[in-house]
């Protein structure tokens, strides 16, 4: 079956993500740009996971974990820290004293929408993936 899903164009590149674990690193919303934060979350990553050719050691974003796409994540946040996630999509709560935090889900929490809480600064955990692809034509 999988020679025969290699011969649709459309599938033949389509990546594999697979969970590697977790990583801690530290953050703040107040500090510092998103893009920053997501720098220090792939870092956190590839220092922790990270072997040499290794291909696309990254954290997960947060639409990757919220859909599910990540094969072997766990559905509960099993980090002892909270676990945040690679923008898009990552702006979570604003408050005036703590201004504008990530999306986080806490440490035993399910990774859902309707348990998503807003992380501002502190150490947490990043999701880390390897990204493969799906399909290797010979």
């Amino acid at each position: 079956m999988v020679g025969a899903l290699g011969d649709i164009p459309s599938l033949r590149n389509l990546p594999q993500i697979k969970f590697l674990g977790t990583a801690t690193t530290l953050v703040n919303t107040r500090t510092m740009e998103n893009d920053a934060i997501d720098d220090d979350l792939d870092e956190a990553c590839q220092e922790m996971h990270g072997t040499p050719g290794a291909q696309s050691v990254r954290a997960a974003t947060v639409s990757e974990i919220l859909e599910r796409s990540v094969s072997g994540m766990p559905q509960q946040n099993v980090a002892d820290r909270p676990v945040i996630g690679r923008c898009p999509s990552c702006t979570g709560a604003s408050s005036e004293k703590d201004g504008v935090g990530r999306v986080c889900w806490k440490t035993g929490k399910t990774m859902g929408h309707d348990t998503m809480s807003s992380c501002h600064a502190g150490y947490v955990a990043a999701a880390c993936v390897q990204s493969s692809s799906f399909i290797s034509r010979s």
